[in-house]
């Protein structure tokens, strides 16, 4: 017998477009989050997305098809109707699943893919069936439902992965998510129970304990979306939208907790339906579309400099509001026209056909290598070298930092990698040749990868006063970790000695800039021929 015809009224009801809608431009805003140089990958995310999300609406539809038959809301669902029969369902969700997770493989990656993955796993197999036994279970859909931000992330950055944003915007829709779907229980309460699922509404029936619960559970959300203004990732428009949708969020909280009836619900409902998406927006704006210059090295303040406009002194913000560049504070993009001019009429150009500047020749030092052997200045010359400051008991930012340059080194990109550490009392050369075991991948056995230890003093000298990135340490120990910073910048040296930059490995767009400026003086390099000092370290086995 033939299968009969899908119906398009039905097939159009099982889909969900505003669902559909809302997840597409989660997805979206994750993936400009990351500020990525190529966009290609977007189509991809996109459609992989929109197929794993039809799959997990269809199968859900069949999985609760006689919960939809006893609920108001849900009874003209197309399989309660008749529109579609079970094997068109589960035959359309199986055949979509497995076409989005392929779409996603193929052209999103591995990492974004396998997010798909898991969150249809979290939903049909772990949230659905819960929703019949706890109700807790509104946690565990709240996974799943900020997932799609994460995927976009995922496939703008391949190698590595989520920045810390994008994590930040998972949490901040994961716990917006309670106080909306929770507000929808308790508008629907009687239905839900009919229907036999179990949400806090049922347990709760006069919303004693969520007419408590929901102001705080909007407090988190405002709280959770300032962490990207003190973080530093985002400014006064995001800062301002963030502050201003959050309070009115609160307020209808608020509204609920005087007054606990489906009139306050449906308050909180309109409100955290305005919040989600401005919020989302006005992020993505205020990150993703201002330029890469306005990401900036850490530096000392009150340091005198002569490059900054009026003999000001340096600063976090770069003097970004001046007309001159500081050398001292960082390197700024030259995709930033002003800025960049100011760059280039204030610091030397060597002559060389990179086209960057200069900023400044790395001193004579002599620090220990994590083989063992003396490491000098001479050991550089003749190679392109990214360099940064790490240390072996971070946890956190130079464990990312190992992940950047395996990724870049993955690459291929023409440059030879150089860690230091700043907790040289504790990472002597077996220490740090551990390190390079556990944290290098496939750098691990790679002489590409050279890692240095040495005297405190000497370290934070070069850092300061040759590499351009501010180390700092003290003395006293919170339990038992000394406290340490380091810049998380990688600055780039030519096979001259001289920096020629310095970038933000988590910025998307500063990650392309450094491969583009590695590619050019590797080609300068090469076009020149190679250093007269090149040999030497040949010889010795660097």
């Amino acid at each position: 017998m033939a299968a009969a015809p899908l119906d398009r009224e039905g097939l159009a009801a099982l889909l969900r477009p505003r669902i559909a809608l809302l997840v597409l431009v989660t997805c979206a805003a994750g993936y400009a989050l990351e500020r990525p140089a190529d966009w290609s990958a977007l189509p991809w995310a996109l459609l992989g997305t929109l197929l794993v999300s039809a799959a997990g609406t269809a199968l859900n539809h069949w999985l609760e098809r006689d919960t939809d038959a006893r609920m108001e809301r849900t009874k003209n669902r197309p399989l309660v109707t008749g529109a579609l029969t079970s094997a068109q369902v589960v035959g359309f969700g199986l055949t979509a699943l497995v076409a989005g997770l392929a779409v996603a493989i193929a052209g999103a990656g591995w990492m974004a893919a396998l997010l798909l993955a898991c969150a249809s796993l979290t939903y049909l197999a772990i949230y659905t069936p819960l929703k019949r036994r706890t109700s807790t279970n509104t946690w565990v859909g709240a996974i799943p439902g900020a997932l799609p931000l994460v995927v976009g992330a995922a496939a703008a950055a391949p190698l590595a992965g989520p920045g810390l944003l994008a994590w930040t915007a998972f949490g901040l829709i994961f716990l917006w998510q309670l106080p909306h779907f929770f507000a929808i229980a308790s508008m629907y309460r009687d239905e839900y129970s009919r229907g036999g699922l179990r949400m806090l509404s049922g347990d709760d029936p006069e919303d004693r304990m969520l007419r408590w619960t929901m102001p705080m559970q909007v407090m988190s959300v405002v709280l959770v979306s300032a962490l990207p203004v003190l973080a530093g990732q985002a400014r006064a428009l995001y800062g301002f939208v963030a502050l201003v949708l959050g309070l009115l969020f609160l307020v209808s909280a608020l509204g609920f907790f005087r007054q606990p009836d489906r009139r306050g619900a449906r308050r909180v409902v309109v409100a955290s339906v305005l919040y989600l998406p401005l919020v989302l927006a006005s992020l993505v704006v205020d990150v993703a579309c201002r330029p890469a210059a306005a990401a900036v090295a850490d530096v000392d303040e009150g340091v005198a400099c002569e490059h900054c406009a009026d003999g000001a002194t340096t600063s976090g913000a770069l003097h970004a509001d001046t007309d001159a560049a500081c050398a001292a504070c960082a390197t700024p993009s030259r995709r930033a026209a002003p800025l960049a001019d100011a760059v280039h009429h204030v610091l030397p150009q060597p002559a060389d056909g990179s086209g960057l500047p200069s900023y400044g020749e790395l001193p004579e030092f002599a620090l220990t290598a994590d083989d063992g052997r003396p490491f000098t200045r001479g050991d550089m010359l003749g190679d392109v070298w990214l360099v940064d400051f790490i240390y072996t008991r971070c946890a956190g930012q130079c464990v990312d930092m190992a992940k950047s340059y395996a990724a870049l080194a993955g690459e291929g990109l023409p440059a030879r990698l150089l860690s230091i550490t700043v907790d040289a009392a504790h990472d002597d050369a077996a220490t740090l040749a551990a390190y390079r075991a556990r944290q290098g991948g496939a750098l691990a056995d790679d002489d590409a990868w050279r890692l240095l230890t040495g005297d405190p003093e000497a370290i934070a000298a070069l850092a300061r006063d040759g590499f351009r990135l501010p180390v700092g340490g003290e003395a006293p120990e919170v339990e038992g970790l000394p406290q340490l910073f380091h810049s998380g910048r990688f600055a780039l040296v030519d096979g001259e000695g001289r920096v020629r930059g310095t970038y933000e490995p988590a910025d998307a767009l500063q990650l392309a800039e450094l491969r583009d400026d590695v590619r050019a003086l590797a080609a300068a390099r090469d076009a020149s021929g190679a250093h007269p000092e090149t040999a030497t370290h040949e010889e010795d086995g660097r």
